[in-house]
């Protein structure tokens, strides 16, 4: 089967969903599997790479600082026209029979759900963090994103969805 990946955060960038990432690409290459992660470059550089028996596609992204808004983590946006050309032709190419994505706010999340959606491809969506905040002002715009930003993206891929 060939499978691809999805998920902002990957090595060298550190992150719980980063970890379950590199461990399912892993063990599904080592199980005789096609496997395909496709991710931003934070912390690495934009290109290709052969990695325990799988590929990995890493793209240019903009990473925002650490801040307080985001409970001082470093989230990164990969989207632009030519990031959305690469992953569109990535998966043309290696013609996947599963999207896994991770993350229902990644940018990526969003562009791989509607190349999926348009090839009929199925895809599953490993939800990893809530979109919430101690703060209720912040707590109040990222609902606000989700009902304006995230909900539609997902709308329109319609993926199975994990919650973990």
């Amino acid at each position: 089967m060939r499978v691809a990946l999805v998920n902002n955060f990957f090595f060298p960038r550190l992150s719980g969903s980063s970890h379950l990432t590199e461990a399912l690409a892993t063990g599904l290459a080592a199980h005789g599997h096609e496997v395909l992660v496709v991710t931003s470059a934070q912390g690495a550089p934009v290109g290709e790479e052969d990695r325990n028996g799988y590929r990995v596609v890493r793209l240019s992204c903009r990473a925002l600082p650490a801040m307080p808004f985001a409970m001082r983590y470093d989230v990164n946006f990969a989207a632009s026209p030519g990031n959305v050309r690469e992953v569109f032709a990535t998966l043309d190419e290696f013609g996947p029979e599963i999207v896994h994505q991770h993350g229902q706010f990644f940018d990526l999340t969003w562009i791989t759900g509607v190349w999926a959606r348009r090839r009929r491809i199925p895809s599953a969506l490993t939800v990893h963090t809530a979109l919430t905040h101690t703060t209720p002002a912040y707590a109040g715009i990222l609902w606000l994103a989700d009902q304006v930003i995230v909900r539609p993206f997902l709308k329109v891929a319609r993926p199975s969805v994990v919650v973990v």
